[in-house]
């Protein structure tokens, strides 16, 4: 029986082969789009699951409910003093950022490097392929590489015993793990313990401070633990030890779920909206359904071609289910085709795809997952594809068929009309999303954001080099920098702050106090430390007074504030000259700066104060002179090697730090617009072949009306007539769809561009204009064809 399907399936195949190969064609391309998007789906649900008990282990994360802040770290001592029955284990890692990495008088910086304690391999899953956790312990300086960092820096030699300097400090590599997988949270190349931060005494006493909150802690809980009734018991210890921690409460977050956190702070994990998977997530199914579309709408169409095929197999005794089984079987001898074609698909677009995504989805085919998800993906394929079309085709009533009495029932038409109107309203509203995230990108490049990003770069001095015993003279030695660049040519400005103007994040509560102000109110405020040439390099606006003036001492006390922290403190007028309080200082306000967009677009301008704190500056801001900008970098190279000699050279563009604040952004419009393409490549092929196949069913009436005189356009319009129906209700179906979706994710900033028709009416007429010219190629080839030759052969 499976052999005379397998026969009949492939002869009807190939007596149809342009209908089989568009079928095939568009599933496929179908099919790779929505495997693409399940396997990343897959890696974003999966996040930290391949670690064992991952659904008993929580992070503790800290909350201050008065100024509403989240944050992923707690101090060390926090951990230290969880010592509760229901924790069976618990480990704390501290990042370090920016570690100097010496091999072979080569210096590297390493930003993938962390402290770890004596618990994290108990409680994390890695996979060691030399040495083990209980070397690494042995000695405070020993770390562990990955494989492709211990690849890196000792190339085929065995690494293990070999002597990698982390700063002045030697470290013997006490093991070699596997790169990290895609879906951990934990991208850490280099492993050290935390006894080698504790072993300086300045660090240890920094780090053993109850307000210092740069640990994260991780803990295991016993089963059946409710971690809800935890946080409270962890937070009475902290208060307990730590009464200036009054403010703050802890709860539980579950390693499953802390990808997913967006809104917390202080944590480098990657972080993904999980709103965006989930859309991410119908879009593929939707991708995969309008594929499918395709098949059912050709195959019910042509139904009518297999009717006297049918009636002779009911008559000779062929059942209904035996004709279901018939063409269902056809269906996953298409889907088996197409599969084909995508397994090949997918391996040439995905290195592409990871480009995209910014995800490292490494050796697909070696992951059972993967398989899962092409084998779900192929049977909900062949049950889109077959299910309608074999009970359509099984129901025909072989007499009827036979006395040339076929006709498929209005509702049949309907269904095949509501499918192309389905197909159209997917990509149409796809067409308005990347018209509008484009303009919103547009938008945010083009919107001044009230300083100058352009032909500007910064590095950060080490602290070391450039913090003295006072004010002075950490001022005296940054002023002897810039005298030192400013010795180029290339370089034009150079200024001293405490932080990259662009996506600021030091922000704090309560430090701030002036005469007037509420007792109970406390409000968050951004803070800025910024030397007395940073408004001239930057190019900030000031509203009202002046910027700090070095020959005045008393700047060191004063404060310049954001027109939003004016209005939003309710600072007596006139505001010059108030006195003002912040972080422990006293002085006066002597200037308002024109609001600027210190964070991103997505929130909203917060207070700002600016204060010429010396011993809170160690970001260089460096202008360049324009066409400048390679010699301006060699400058600033000479005189960091001056300066800094045992730490390499690090710098950002404050161009390329603001496109950063927007990748996700710009990754969403990317991918949008790519499957915008693919839904439009697939409705088209369907309208194609249905084009196509309308064509010939009218080919007598064609050659009829050209006899009596119609002409090419007359014949297109009346082709083309009813297809540009259905793509005008698209229009009318997706433009609410779109506009609901589009103001959901333009919800997401707090600057952004209206909502505008013309969108809409541009992502329909788009649609229209694809649409007419795919129809056009079929009806202008009837319409042109010899109406003597069709009405003799016909």
């Amino acid at each position: 029986m499976l052999k005379n399907y397998l026969r009949t399936a492939f002869r009807n195949l190939t007596r149809n082969a342009a209908t089989t190969g568009l079928n095939i064609l568009g599933l496929a391309v179908g099919m790779t789009a929505a495997i693409l998007i399940f396997l990343w789906v897959d890696n974003e649900l999966t996040f930290d699951s391949y670690h064992r008990d991952a659904g008993r282990i929580y992070r503790l994360t800290t909350h201050y409910t008065k100024a509403g802040w989240v944050w992923a770290t707690n101090s060390l001592p926090l951990a230290q003093h969880l010592d509760l029955p229901a924790i069976t284990a618990k480990a704390t890692i501290k990042p370090a950022y920016g570690t100097t990495v010496r091999l072979a008088g080569e210096l590297v910086l390493e930003k993938t490097g962390a402290y770890v304690d004596s618990g994290w391999f108990s409680l994390f899953h890695y996979d060691f392929i030399a040495g083990s956790p209980s070397s690494f312990y042995h000695h405070p300086f020993s770390l562990i590489l990955t494989q492709s960092k211990a690849k890196k820096y000792f190339g085929d030699k065995n690494p293990l015993g070999q002597t990698l300097h982390i700063g002045p400090t030697p470290y013997q590599v006490a093991g070699i793990i596997r790169d990290n997988p895609a879906n951990s949270s934990f991208q850490y190349d280099i492993l050290l313990p935390i006894d080698a931060l504790l072993a300086d005494s300045n660090d240890r006493k920094e780090a053993l401070s109850w307000g210092n909150y740069n640990f994260q802690t991780f803990i295991k809980l016993q089963p059946g633990t409710d971690p809800a009734t935890l946080g409270p018991v962890i937070t009475g210890i902290m208060h307990t030890n730590a009464p200036i921690t009054g403010g703050n409460t802890i709860s539980l977050s579950s390693l499953k779920d802390i990808h997913f956190e967006t809104e917390t702070s202080n944590d480098p994990a990657p972080h993904m909206n999980r709103k965006n998977v989930y859309i991410f997530s119908l879009l593929g199914v939707f991708l995969l359904l309008i594929a499918c579309i395709n098949y059912v709408n050709l195959t019910t169409a042509r139904a009518s071609l297999r009717a006297r095929e049918i009636g002779i197999r009911k008559l000779v005794g062929a059942g209904k289910t035996s004709l279901f089984s018939q063409f269902l079987f056809e269906s996953l001898t298409i889907s088996i085709l197409s599969l084909v074609c995508t397994l090949l698909l997918v391996r040439l677009a995905l290195p592409l795809f990871r480009q995209l995504t910014d995800t490292n989805l490494r050796a697909p085919f070696a992951n059972p997952e993967t398989w899962k998800i092409i084998g779900g993906t192929l049977l909900m394929a062949t049950l889109l594809n077959g299910i309608y079309p074999a009970l359509l085709l099984s129901s025909f009533r072989p007499l009827h068929v036979l006395k040339g009495a076929i006709n498929l029932k209005f509702k049949d038409i309907s269904l095949r009309k509501g499918l192309v109107v389905l197909q159209f309203t997917v990509s149409i509203v796809l067409i308005a999303s990347t018209v509008l995230i484009q303009r919103q990108l547009h938008y945010i490049q083009h919107t001044n954001p009230g300083y100058n990003r352009s032909q500007l770069f910064t590095f950060r001095v080490p602290w070391s080099q450039l913090r003295k015993p006072s004010e002075e003279q950490t001022k005296a030695v940054a002023t002897r920098i810039k005298q030192q660049l400013l010795t180029y040519p290339a370089i034009t400005g150079v200024s001293f702050a405490g932080e990259s103007i662009v996506g600021m994040e030091n922000s704090n509560e309560g430090s701030a106090s002036w005469d007037g102000k509420d007792p109970n109110f406390v409000p968050e405020n951004y803070q800025l430390a910024a030397d007395e040439n940073f408004q001239n390099v930057v190019g900030l606006e000031l509203r009202q007074g002046r910027w700090f003036d070095i020959k005045q001492p008393t700047d060191l006390h004063n404060y310049i504030l954001n027109e939003t922290a004016i209005n939003r403190f309710n600072i007596r007028r006139p505001v010059l000259g108030q006195r003002f309080f912040f972080q422990g200082d006293t002085g006066r306000i002597i200037g308002i700066v024109k609001d600027f967009h210190h964070t991103s677009m997505h929130q909203a301008i917060g207070p700002l104060v600016i204060l010429d704190r010396p011993s809170w500056q160690a970001v260089v801001y460096i202008k360049t002179a324009p066409g400048k900008t390679t010699q301006a970098l060699a400058a600033a190279r000479s005189v960091w090697s001056q300066i800094a000699p045992d730490n390499p050279f690090d710098y950002t563009f404050l161009d390329e730090a603001f496109d950063n604040l927007y990748k996700a952004d710009t990754r969403t419009s990317t991918l949008i617009l790519l499957f915008s393409v693919i839904a439009i490549l697939i409705s088209c092929l369907g309208l194609l072949g249905l084009a196509a196949f309308t064509a010939r069913q009218r080919v007598k009436e064609i050659g009829i009306r050209k006899v009596l005189g119609a002409t090419v356009t007359n014949i297109l319009t009346l082709l083309s007539r009813d297809f540009i129906k259905l793509v005008l209700l698209s229009v009318v179906v997706a433009t609410p769809i779109a506009w609901w979706a589009m103001h959901s994710w333009l919800d997401n900033f707090a600057y952004h561009i209206p909502l505008s028709p013309w969108i809409f009416a541009a992502a329909g007429i788009i649609a229209l204009v694809i649409a007419v010219f795919t129809v056009a190629t079929q009806s202008i080839r009837a319409a042109r064809a010899n109406p003597v030759k069709n009405l003799r052969t016909l």
